[in-house]
């Protein structure tokens, strides 16, 4: 069936509204409507299940059926992780981890309503109290950008005409603490007021819990993530804690985070979210919103508030020179013991110090990360802002990578087809022991015969869940998906062919074989195709190129590792079904008119817009699968077809293309720049595109999202931005496309799937046996 967008998305909208993934699992690979019709009829309960939904999925608002990611820069330290939007407020907080949870209350609704349809009192921010009078900089004329192409420090610079003011923010997430330090600067013109002072307000959800199959509740139902907020005239701050059972694990979960100033707090309130109707205290009294007192110039004291809680402190400016400085600094922990110790830490350091040694661990974590020879300053910072957001979405303790820390979409899980690209990336960075911390992480979750993983009972054995939190709960509604088991077998292979370790090989090889055997019993005896399964998020069961072949990749992964290890039994057995598949693969999913191994031997080539984000013909058939040589006329078509499927996007934005949208174009780039190096006219076509996503399609602060739309004339990055698997696809695709100085010279020798890759492998391991010609 043909793969569209607005397909997917709904039958995302549906996984999102809780639908049973047993019940998922039944459907049969019919049309859209067919199969929501279906659940309908399976459960009566699913039309209570979409209604209840509706504010948390609008397929309507698609692509933004979950609303829009309302975020331009990111500082974490793989712990805690904060997003900001373009006018500085703090859309996400997240700790323990870049996963879960997200702890700042803010909720968006669709692009065409005012603030996105955020309340006026959702987010974390900062305003200025001049002669009384409260201004949130929010309002005021802004500009922001990463501090430097190599760290996450954020500048943003408000200016204040009318009261000659100018306030500097720096925000960062420290490196050895979780605290979070925001730097302020306020110059003021001369003629400028002098009675000012600096107010920080916060509406904080504690969360303390999580579902399975249902990741929502920390953004969507946060008039249940009831708390406690407190000014603690001790440490003053304002400490807000959460204590409860997450339900993923059964475990109690609790959490506090400290917000304060490096100075005096000198008024303070703390009150009730008036904006919420299923939270709202009274309009007036002791309890009032700290938001609606603090718009006003009023801090009336309150201490605390028990429910959805919401917090305005305020400081003193003293101005020397015409200029004045004060940090707000929040600090995270388990308890509020914890917080404000992380909250102390970031007091007993100058914002200067926390920048610098955050920038410090950057260029020591990515000091030998290859980059692209051009001199292009706006596809170096892009690269650098993929390494940057790769390298602090990485859980701390598991080796988890998220999608995004973003929870508009909730993509705050790891998926491991994801996963196999961010480890491919992180092992040509020189981040060896990152990536063998995930791919043992991923052997441990792998479903076995014998030892189910709680939460994952449909995940057949050999197999993974559709994603999973950091701590390994089951994350997303679809139970399991074949095309994601095949990436995750090339993962454990592929660290294993970057650095030759042969004790991790023989730690994750029964992680492989158990995978390699249900691939060699999974099949359709009428065509010898792999058997029908979920493929790529779909809620249906299909059976198509998008499974085939990265089981191919797997058998061949697997072929490999038991030749390695000495088992020749297990890799002919092996060998015996990848050749078997690969006949299947070009006799039922390769299609003369479509040009290529489509998704769908009825979907037709691929032709106006959207056509990006769901092309005709399967990008990774090119590569990472390498199903043939480059040179291979078939090989060459579907090439020439992808070429097809994306260059139109390159011609956005268009004249009334409002409405039109895209995204993975870099999935083509990637198999392009590596076929197309020996080809000087072609290879520019490949720049061209490359050119258009630093220029168009990444934001200002040189993050991508998942997707990108033409609105109001302009190309605006869109979804989960920044979206780690985009971003990690460009960085790779723009090495292709521009080698690196000390392997170009070689370049043209690397037209194949291994392409510089494989020659900056084995530059690095200063060896030339890592090349293994894939698709021979």
């Amino acid at each position: 069936m043909p793969d569209d967008p607005s397909r997917r998305s709904l039958l995302r909208a549906v996984g999102a509204a809780g639908v049973a993934p047993a019940l998922l699992g039944s459907v049969d690979g019919n049309p859209l409507e067919d199969t929501v019709g279906d659940l309908r009829e399976q459960d009566p309960g699913i039309e209570n299940a979409l209604v209840k939904s509706v504010g948390c999925v609008k397929p309507q608002e698609d692509p933004e059926l979950y609303g829009p990611t309302d975020i331009h820069a990111q500082s974490g330290n793989r712990g805690l992780s904060v997003a900001l939007n373009d006018e500085g407020m703090i859309t996400v907080l997240k700790w323990p981890s870049p996963s879960f949870y997200d702890h700042v209350k803010y909720h968006t609704t669709s692009r065409d309503e005012p603030r996105w349809g955020v309340a006026q009192n959702e987010g974390a921010f900062l305003g200025l109290v001049v002669d009384g009078e409260t201004t949130w900089l929010r309002e005021l004329a802004t500009e922001q950008s990463y501090e430097y192409d190599r760290s996450d420090s954020v500048e943003t610079v408000h200016r204040d005409d009318e009261r000659g003011l100018t306030v500097r923010v720096r925000s960062v997430v420290a490196r050895e603490s979780d605290t979070f330090v925001r730097g302020v600067t306020v110059e003021r013109d001369s003629d400028a007021p002098t009675d000012v002072r600096l107010v920080a307000f916060a509406n904080v959800n504690p969360v303390t819990t999580k579902h399975v199959g249902n990741p929502t509740q920390d953004w969507c139902f946060e008039e249940a993530n009831d708390g406690l907020a407190q000014y603690d005239a001790e440490s003053d701050a304002v400490v807000f804690q959460g204590d409860g059972v997450d339900d993923s694990t059964g475990e109690r979960s609790r959490v506090a985070l400290a917000w304060g100033f490096d100075g005096e707090t000198t008024a303070h309130h703390v009150g009730g979210d008036a904006h919420d109707p299923a939270a709202a205290p009274a309009a007036a009294g002791p309890t009032r919103d700290a938001f609606d007192a603090a718009s006003e110039g009023a801090f009336p004291g309150n201490d605390a508030y028990a429910g959805q809680a919401t917090a305005a402190i305020v400081t003193d400016l003293t101005f020397e020179d015409g200029r004045a400085e004060e940090t707000v600094v929040l600090g995270a922990g388990e308890t509020p013991v914890d917080a404000t110790a992380a909250l102390e830490s970031g007091r007993q350091r100058s914002v200067d110090d926390v920048v610098a040694a955050k920038r410090e661990w950057f260029d020591d974590l990515l000091a030998d990360a290859p980059m692209p020879n051009t001199d292009d300053e706006r596809i170096q910072t892009v690269c650098n802002r993929a390494l940057v957001t790769l390298v602090t979405n990485v859980d701390r303790e598991t080796g988890a990578v998220v999608a995004s820390i973003a929870t508009q979409p909730p993509y705050g899980e790891d998926w491991p087809r994801d996963g196999a690209f961010f480890n491919h990336a992180l092992d040509l960075v020189g981040l060896h022991e990152f990536v063998d911390t995930h791919n043992r992480w991923y052997a441990d979750l792998q479903q076995r015969t014998g030892d189910p993983n709680e939460g994952s009972p449909q995940v057949p054995p050999g197999n993974w869940a559709m994603n999973y939190y950091a701590d390994g709960a089951v994350g997303g509604p679809v139970p399991w998906e074949i095309d994601q088991t095949g990436f995750t077998v090339w993962t454990l292979w592929d660290h294993y062919e970057a650095t030759g370790d042969r004790e991790y090989l023989e730690a994750v090889y029964p992680a492989i074989e158990a995978a390699a055997d249900f691939f060699v019993e999974y099949r359709d005896p009428e065509n010898g195709m792999q058997q029908r399964a979920h493929e790529d998020d779909n809620a249906a069961y299909t059976q198509t190129v998008v499974g085939a072949a990265p089981v191919w990749l797997a058998l061949d992964s697997a072929v490999r590792a038991a030749s390695e290890l000495g088992n020749a039994e297990a890799s002919s057995r092996y060998e015996a079904r990848k050749r078997e598949l690969g006949d299947a693969i070009d006799a039922e999913t390769y299609d003369e008119e479509a040009g290529g191994y489509t998704k769908d031997p009825d979907v037709p080539r691929p032709g106006g817009i959207p056509v990006a984000p769901f092309p005709g013909v399967y990008a990774p058939v090119a590569w990472p699968v390498c199903f043939k040589p480059f040179d291979d006329d078939r090989m060459q078509t579907h090439l020439e077809t992808l070429w097809e499927g994306v260059s139109e996007t390159f011609e956005q934005p268009k004249p009334d293309a409002d409405g039109a949208f895209g995204g993975y174009e870099l999935k083509a780039l990637v198999a392009l720049a590596k076929a197309w190096k020996d080809d000087d006219e072609k290879l520019a076509r490949v720049r061209e595109g490359i050119d258009w996503v630093a220029h168009e399609h990444a934001r200002e602060s040189g993050i991508i999202g998942e997707f990108w739309m033409v609105h109001d004339g302009d190309v605006v990055s869109i979804n989960a931005q920044p979206h780690t698997w985009e971003q990690t696809l460009f960085y790779l695709a723009t090495l292709e496309a521009y080698p690196p100085t000390d392997v170009a010279a070689r370049a043209e020798q690397f037209a194949d799937c291994g392409g510089v890759i494989v020659a900056l492998r084995e530059r690095d391991r200063g060896r030339s046996d890592t090349a293994h010609g894939r698709g021979r």
